[in-house]
């Protein structure tokens, strides 16, 4: 016997971007919210998030609101910033 388990659909977009300048723009502001996206061959799909719509338009993208099914659900995979500061000491450079 073989179980087998399918993700429900989503309230998702897919975007559309006209070319590799776009698809970058658009996958660098999305990495930049911590978004997670699939990314395929000639369209991004991201979890629905109407506050996203705003950088798609300013993106210039075409995009969908729509219901996706994606194939296995987002696993957040943890991250840090690290930060770093520099001494304001004075110091002779010669």
């Amino acid at each position: 016997m073989q179980i087998v388990v399918e993700t429900q659909k989503e309230e998702a977009y897919i975007i559309y971007p006209a070319n590799m300048q776009a698809m970058g723009k658009v996958a660098f502001e999305l990495g930049n919210r911590h978004t997670p996206a699939l990314i395929e061959e000639n369209r991004i799909v991201v979890r629905y998030d109407y506050t996203l719509e705003l950088l798609f338009q300013e993106a210039g993208v075409h995009y969908e609101h729509t219901f996706y099914r994606f194939p296995e659900p987002f696993r957040y995979r943890g991250h840090h910033h690290a930060y770093h500061t520099h001494s304001t000491a004075s110091s002779a450079h010669s």
